[in-house]
């Protein structure tokens, strides 16, 4: 898993042994005299998301960054806050929950259409100006000496649409940028993709999408492959908190002075509200 900020980028976090997902349900159901039942939904149906990750048997050092970031407030005035990617979602879906649904799109049409897999509710109308789809996307750090990855960037298109990859500093100045024009289906949406042909320069550390055009389901991940499409996987706003660590073993002789505990984290999500 990844966690940083705009300013950092993303750096790589030790995997967990367990990483568990859970949610408050929004929904509250009423059943009525003659049998019926009506439910309400509170505040829009995407809640907000916690993660318990448990680590097994870890040394001093081993979880320094989960340590600082539980720890340190100055990690939250960072940037636009803590961003948090789960275990995988750099291949999954890099853009947000809602950047890839597009529910805060100005131009945002709430309509089933199709694509080449079946229905799905949503689109952009395509407006002639590039929508600001994703963001402030965090780049993953590389591990010291390796090259950074490339960017590939896509969605379900109807008619010309043009794919826009742009690469920002920590003080959001344009470093580089790509772009893609492709041809989507006439009465369907059809996937189209654009393959960053290289690496984000040394100086960028987040990307934006901006996507012109009629599109659904977008999505950025990391590498030149082109993966069915997920959900958005990054989370824009959380908070880390050490909540229980269990001492395993402390070495008292000289040359076996290892010490192991199995610590555990939460890493919750902020949100500040949904989309109507």
């Amino acid at each position: 898993m990844h966690l940083g900020t705009t300013l950092d980028g993303f750096f790589p976090v030790k995997a967990s042994v367990t990483l568990e997902t859970s949610r408050e349900s929004r929904v509250r159901f009423h059943e009525a005299a003659d049998g019926g039942r009506t439910a309400t939904v509170f505040g829009g149906l995407a809640a907000a998301r916690t993660w318990a990750a448990g680590y097994g048997a870890v040394r001093p050092g081993e979880l320094d960054l989960l340590e600082s970031m539980a720890a340190d407030a100055a990690w939250y005035r960072r940037g636009t806050g803590l961003q948090f990617l789960p275990t995988g979602g750099q291949r999954v879906n890099m853009l947000s929950r809602e950047e890839s649904s597009l529910a805060y799109l100005e131009h945002y049409m709430p309509a089933p259409v199709r694509t080449e897999h079946g229905v799905v509710l949503g689109y952009s109308a395509g407006p002639r100006r590039a929508a600001v789809v994703g963001e402030g996307i965090p780049l993953p750090v590389p591990a010291s000496g390796a090259p950074r990855c490339r960017l590939t960037a896509s969605a379900y298109a109807r008619g010309r649409t043009t794919l826009l990859v742009r690469y920002r500093d920590a003080a959001r100045g344009v470093v580089a940028e790509h772009r893609a024009v492709a041809t989507g289906g006439a009465s369907t949406f059809d996937r189209i993709a654009l393959h960053c042909p290289e690496a984000p320069p040394a100086p960028a550390v987040h990307a934006d999408l901006l996507v012109t055009g009629e599109f659904t389901r977008p999505a950025v991940t990391l590498g030149p492959e082109l993966y069915a499409w997920g959900e958005g996987q990054r989370v824009p706003s959380v908070v880390v908190e050490q909540n229980a660590s269990a001492l395993l073993w402390a070495g008292s002789r000289c040359l076996d002075a290892a010490t192991y505990a199995r610590p555990a984290y939460t890493i919750t999500e902020l949100r500040t509200g949904d989309p109507a």
